[in-house]
């Protein structure tokens, strides 16, 4: 139980909440903890927080970068990451108090047959009206029990995706060492699935599987201000299928894949071209006029690949009669206006 754990936690512009985060990974019960603060070029009073951190607790790391995103920053954590597993934190979330030794329990329990250990979440969104808080963990329907631990091959990548656990960094905790010895850092490139792009990487060089907490141990939280799954970037779109291709063949490749694996794996990825898309109908500063950006979103609606998984993932029940209809339609504005409804009305 005596095993270093890095925390990295790139910051940018967070004074408004960051100390509720760095209180409770200051208080973390397992005290073997070196706590890196990447503050990514903040303009706001972040680094007089830092600085006040770092002078009262010693575990604290302050390094001060140019603004190159949160990509860049965690990768300026892992060259400075001495311990001997490393896990990241967002600076607007809270993690639980007990989740490093929790992490550190989990793995010494499974050794080597885990690649990595990850945890369940509390999402607490902000915007939802009806329902703010929102748990993901393995499903009790699917014969899991909360507060137990499970070990979770490869082959059920697919099923982690799904509940939206593999999905990013911040409920896992990988091994520093691994990840050195093979290069794996975050692409810089990539603003959208750079969570997802990493994990995968990870997996695919990293021998074992997916050591499960099944209990919600890290709270997200989805705030007010916009979200970065609503953002565009020129070449975004085309990440977005690229990431999901890889993850598709990833999927395809282990042991006794099922079709209904591979839809599972092609509906996320639509769910998250369609946001992409939405992110290109609502851009303002893209150097596109509205005509344009609709030009381009009706190109992408009306390809026969588009047609084609929305087709397939119907079919299998793992899209809305609704969301199926609309989109079919060829007319985005019609999903805009289901969206907005839905939105309001949530």
């Amino acid at each position: 139980m005596d095993e270093q754990v890095s925390v990295v936690i790139p910051i940018y512009n967070a004074a408004d909440y960051l100390e509720a985060c760095l209180n409770a990974v200051c208080a973390q019960s397992h005290s073997k903890v070196e706590i890196i603060l990447v503050n990514d070029g903040s303009t706001d009073g972040t680094q007089a927080i830092i600085d006040r951190y770092s002078r009262y607790d010693a575990r604290v790391k302050a390094i001060e970068t140019e603004n190159h995103g949160v990509s860049e920053a965690r990768n300026t954590g892992i060259e400075n990451a001495g311990g001997k597993y490393i896990t990241f934190i967002d600076a607007d979330d809270i993690p639980n108090m007990d989740l490093i030794e929790k992490y550190v329990e989990a793995k010494n329990g499974f050794g080597n047959e885990a690649a990595l250990v990850l945890t369940g979440m509390n999402w607490y969104n902000a915007r939802n009206k009806g329902k703010k808080y929102e748990n993901h963990i393995l499903a009790e329907a699917d014969g899991y029990e909360m507060g137990k631990r499970y070990l979770l091959g490869k082959n059920k990548t697919h099923y982690l995706v799904w509940l939206m656990l593999f999905n990013f960094v911040t409920n896992k905790m990988y091994d520093l060492e691994a990840i050195k010895r093979n290069g794996i850092r975050f692409r810089r490139d990539i603003k959208n699935g750079e969570d997802l792009t990493f994990n995968l990487d990870y997996m695919k060089k990293v021998p074992g599987g997916y050591g499960v907490i099944n209990e919600p141990l890290y709270r997200y939280i989805r705030r007010t201000e916009a979200s970065l799954s609503l953002s565009y970037y020129e070449g975004c779109i085309e990440h977005t299928r690229a990431i999901y291709q890889d993850l598709y063949d990833f999927v395809s490749a282990q042991e006794g894949c099922t079709e209904d694996d591979k839809l599972v794996i092609a509906a996320t990825g639509f769910t998250d071209w369609v946001s992409r898309l939405t992110a290109l109908y609502y851009c303002k500063d893209c150097g596109q006029n509205c005509r344009l950006r609709y030009r381009r979103i009706r190109k992408e609606v009306n390809s026969p690949e588009f047609k084609r998984i929305l087709e397939e993932i119907f079919k299998a029940g793992k899209i809305s009669k609704i969301r199926y209809k609309t989109l079919k339609t060829g007319d985005f504005r019609l999903f805009i206006i289901l969206r907005w409804f839905y939105r309001i009305f949530k």
